[in-house]
């Protein structure tokens, strides 16, 4: 789609889009994208010194936040969790790629709209312009071909650059972050532009939906999933791939090595696939799992999912609805299990029940090493 199809009064175009792929034309929802495209636009113009940059190419992506209704944030140990992804609140993420010809030059710049009582992030990364009144911040990782290393300043940042950093570092280092066009490879520019009205460092997975949308932009710019690499990995939709992508990504987030477990067809050998990491709470700085990357990627409209993990996989319930009984067990421990009449790991939301989630306000940023809900949560 052209950036004029969101940033545009008319927005006709664009709500038919988000009725087709998210069955939604919330307001919340396009106010975001409109944000996001603003702010891409600005900074398209502010590098290009170009009047008008709407018919530019752009990708646009909805990463929703996360509802842990039970489990306690056991997954990063194999527990089982009932998550829902949200409804109207999460991250908006609008991007284009311009190719660079004649060079093997490759940036990605990151354009966040802060969202209120954050702009203590904004002390060295502040981008020349505001969007609807709010401070932008900006950072472009530079990647080189020298064993995967990027700006030596990114090595040392401990503020909400180290997520995109992150990410970056840990894709291209397990795949390559490198544009094909035909039979060469060619020098790229991409820029993401970003908003959210997901409350910051409260508990809804803000740096999960960030990591999690992160790579969904540059596979589709960059097509990751269709390298050998991804598909050996983590495979194809006809076998998990998104179940396994979720470890990955919660992998990517804690520093660890995603590994894979498969048998060969041929000689019914079992055989390790291994995407290296750097070591563990060396990602964004904090140990975690994959419940929230897996409840933004599997997440549907008013359904909860039962999942388990180390690795990620659906976990089913026996449930029994025969003369108003309501039984829920483990299927594979409930000795009841046997005489229930419906083994599921998706339930349906009921229509007369809604979550309303209530925000101190206090701030738990994780970013880094030496924060306090860092150093808790690895505790």
């Amino acid at each position: 789609m052209r950036l004029t199809d969101i940033v545009s009064a008319d927005t006709t175009a664009f709500d038919h889009q988000l009725q087709s792929k998210l069955g939604s034309t919330s307001d919340n929802v396009r106010h975001l994208f409109r944000e996001s495209a603003c702010a891409l636009s600005q900074e398209l113009k502010d590098i290009r010194t170009t009047a008008s940059c709407d018919d530019e190419e752009v990708v646009a992506h909805w990463i929703p936040g996360r509802i842990e209704v039970m489990g306690k944030h056991t997954d990063y140990a194999g527990g089982n969790s009932l998550v829902c992804s949200t409804d109207g609140r999460g991250m908006t993420m609008v991007s284009s790629l311009t190719p660079v010809g004649g060079s093997p030059q490759r940036k990605i710049t990151i354009i966040s709209i802060l969202p209120h009582g954050m702009n203590h992030h904004a002390t060295h990364t502040s981008a020349p312009f505001l969007v609807n009144g709010r401070t932008v911040v900006r950072h472009t990782i530079n990647l080189t071909d020298d064993n995967y290393c990027i700006d030596k300043n990114d090595a040392t940042a401990k503020d909400w650059r180290i997520y995109p950093i992150t990410v970056v570092r840990r894709l291209e280092k397990n795949f390559g972050l490198y544009y094909t066009d035909s039979t060469k490879e060619i020098g790229y520019h991409i820029n993401i532009a970003i908003s959210s009205n997901l409350p910051p460092a409260s508990g809804l997975s803000t740096s999960s939906a960030f990591v999690t949308g992160l790579f969904l932009v540059l596979d589709s710019h960059l097509g990751i999933q269709l390298s050998e690499t991804y598909r050996q990995a983590i495979g194809t939709e006809d076998d998990n791939a998104a179940y396994n992508l979720s470890t990955y990504l919660g992998s990517i987030e804690n520093g660890t090595c995603y590994t894979r477990q498969m048998t060969t067809t041929s000689d019914n050998k079992e055989e390790t696939i291994l995407l290296e990491g750097t070591k563990q709470g060396d990602g964004v700085g904090t140990f975690g799992g994959s419940e929230d990357h897996a409840a933004i990627l599997l997440g549907k409209k008013h359904a909860f999912r039962l999942l388990s993990f180390c690795p990620t996989r659906p976990a089913s319930f026996a449930v029994n609805f025969v003369d108003g009984k309501h039984t829920v067990c483990n299927s594979k421990d409930c000795a009841e299990a046997q005489d229930l009449n419906q083994v599921v790991s998706e339930f349906e939301l009921p229509s007369n029940l809604v979550f309303v989630i209530a925000y101190s306000g206090a701030r738990a940023e994780k970013a880094g090493q030496e924060t306090d809900a860092s150093i808790g949560y690895n505790d």
